[in-house]
């Protein structure tokens, strides 16, 4: 079994009062994975929603799976930003390839399983959580280049003469006062 899907304008539909309600992206009917050991349903759509500059919609492929009645979500979000580095400012484009594996289940013995994903009536919208993991997988500083020195000093003119002229006790090499 395998399911497709796009983000589009197509997944909203209007209600009265012209307010518009989001359908769920990749909403996975569970209930042949969940009842039958060894099924499996294949997924794949399109994720541009959220807060990070997608240079193209992220692609998610991913595969529920259920193994001896223990049913996990696994698979990849291929993932480019239009990135601007942290330390130099520049431009530059990142890529990422975010894996995720969560296990879903129909109910909680305790509120304290916090490593469980619940599934109600066996209908289960994957886009919120694969989202998550995207945003958790990002580092906390994006560089151009691993050994990005930053923004640089220019030799004659600009930016370092201002910097020595407002301190003129540092030297440049960063040793401390003259």
């Amino acid at each position: 079994m395998q399911i497709k899907g796009t983000n589009s304008n197509a997944d909203a539909d209007t209600v009265p009062h012209g307010t518009a309600v989001k359908k769920p992206l990749c909403e996975l009917n569970l209930a042949p994975v969940m009842n039958t050991p060894g099924e499996t349903l294949d997924f794949s759509f399109e994720l541009c929603s959220g807060d990070l500059p997608f240079a193209r919609p992220a692609l998610v492929t991913g595969r529920a799976a259920n193994h001896a009645g223990i049913v996990t979500l696994s698979g990849t979000a291929d993932v480019h930003l239009n990135a601007q580095c942290d330390r130099c400012a520049e431009p530059f484009g990142y890529r990422a390839n975010v894996g995720f594996s969560h296990t879903l289940v129909t109910s909680r013995a305790s509120e304290e399983s916090g490593e469980l994903i619940l599934v109600e009536n066996f209908t289960f919208d994957a886009e919120p959580l694969i989202w998550e993991d995207i945003v958790l997988a990002m580092p906390p500083k994006l560089l151009c280049k691993p050994g990005c020195l930053g923004i640089r000093v220019q030799e004659s003119g600009g930016r370092e003469n201002t910097l020595n002229h407002l301190l003129p006790n540092i030297s440049t090499s960063g040793s401390g006062t003259e």
